[in-house]
């Protein structure tokens, strides 16, 4: 047996003695799961190398991964249509249309347009304009159709740890021991965005209904700043409405102030749009946004009317 064979057999060797599933990327080397769908280091999908043949190049790395419908993607640099039939990342739904959107990958932001898809692509609850693009956020809420896409950034953990790193920190920086424990809870969230966002610096943050925990550790937080050495693990809770926003500050070490004043820890304050408030160094500026739009299901492709034959008198 030569050398080729011998690595080839072992790129499909698992501890049963060989099944013909892949354990190891031929690209980077990664461990692959037995469920996995991509390589997590290079984004090589498994399977895909026919035969014998050697790799030639590393593939790009997924910067991006796509849910949608149960079925997950990864999105590397580049361009990459989203439909029904036709593109990169088919799914077969009855609201995508045979071309329904394009994903972008670009310097590692990501960036969707609609492509003059039957049931359009809404992103925050307003309806993206054919060839308009628009760039995506964590915290955006984007649907094709009747179809959520949900988008994941697995670089972000890393990149959040090292951010995290401990500096000198002032006397006045919260320490996880001083904060009392706060229990995580899911929120629940609609399928679509709330007419309210959040406005840090550049950067903005939909809303979606339901309560919304909001502080510097990302593992117990929907909305996490882990930069920000002066906002506690969990620090405040909002709770969305289509009408109204509440704040409550969950007894954070610095505390929470609203419209320059300081508030009581577990008692709801509500907000109005253009109110400012800060937890830690972090200053929050409360918008609202045009309302969702209610949308309706729309054939994709209507079959062509016939004309009813006249029956003679």
């Amino acid at each position: 047996m030569d050398n080729a064979s011998t690595t080839d057999e072992t790129r499909v060797m698992d501890d049963n003695g060989g099944n013909g599933r892949e354990t190891e990327c031929p690209y980077c080397g990664a461990e692959l799961k037995p469920d996995a769908k991509f390589c997590s280091g290079c984004g090589y999908q498994p399977g895909t190398l026919e035969g014998g043949a050697e790799p030639s190049a590393m593939p790009a790395a997924p910067v991006v991964e796509l849910t949608v419908d149960d079925q997950t993607f990864a999105l590397a640099e580049g361009e990459h249509v989203l439909g029904r039939s036709e593109g990169d990342l088919v799914v077969s739904n009855a609201y995508l249309s045979r071309r329904h959107a394009k994903l972008i990958v670009r310097g590692g932001k990501l960036y969707i347009s609609d492509l003059e898809s039957t049931n359009g692509t809404f992103m925050d609850g307003a309806k993206l304009q054919p060839g308009e693009e628009r760039e995506l956020h964590p915290a955006s809420v984007v649907k094709a159709g009747e179809l959520p896409l949900t988008f994941t950034w697995p670089t972000a953990g890393a990149a959040e740890a090292a951010s995290a790193e401990p500096e000198p920190a002032p006397a006045e920086a919260p320490a996880d021991a001083d904060a009392p424990p706060v229990e995580h809870l899911a929120p629940e969230v609609a399928e679509v965005a709330s007419p309210w966002r959040l406005k840090a610096g550049d950067t903005e943050y939909p809303l979606p209904f339901g309560e919304i925990r909001l502080g510097r550790k990302p593992e117990r937080n929907d909305l996490a700043f882990p930069a920000d050495g002066y906002m506690s693990g969990t620090h405040l809770v909002l709770d969305v409405d289509l009408e109204t926003l509440k704040l409550k500050d969950l007894g954070s070490t610095n505390g929470t102030l609203v419209r320059g004043e300081k508030v009581a820890p577990d008692e709801w304050v509500e907000l109005a749009s253009g109110d400012e408030f800060q937890a830690g160094q972090t200053v929050f500026t409360v918008e609202v946004i045009a309302p969702v739009e209610t949308l309706e299901p729309v054939a994709d492709e209507p079959a062509a009317e016939t004309a009813s034959e006249e029956t003679g008198g």
